[in-house]
């Protein structure tokens, strides 16, 4: 959509290198930390369109290559009156075995109010 894409990195002990610094794959770009409020060591990633602010972002799952073997799964889980639901339990069953319980995720609530499923696998 030609948007700017704008990501941001939380938690980070140390940045490696500076805004706008072109970076490419592989790159290292900081060191994981806890800063502010974390209860431990991790990155924050989050991914901003159109503009750097907190109701532009976007989930971060649906931006990042998943490992060879997992996927993600996009859409949105809306009530009877057409609103976004956050925080809805979604519970995967596999087509060839409905009767069974496979996988199970909560959904991604961007700031924005659409809704995501994440980190099912």
């Amino acid at each position: 959509e030609g948007l700017p894409v704008y990501t941001l990195y939380g938690h980070v002990s140390r940045l490696l290198v500076s805004p706008g610094q072109p970076v490419k794959t592989g790159d290292p770009i900081a060191e994981v930390g806890q800063l502010g409020v974390a209860l431990g060591p991790h990155l924050h990633l989050e991914i901003r369109l159109g503009a750097g602010t907190y109701n532009d972002t976007r989930n971060p799952d649906l931006w990042v290559r998943p490992d060879p073997g997992f996927g993600v799964i996009a859409g949105r889980v809306i009530d009877f009156q057409n609103y976004f639901v956050p925080q809805q339990l979604v519970t995967l069953h596999r087509a060839n075995n409905p009767g069974k319980f496979w996988r199970q995720t909560f959904t991604y609530r961007f700031a924005g109010g659409e809704l995501s499923a994440q980190n099912l696998f």
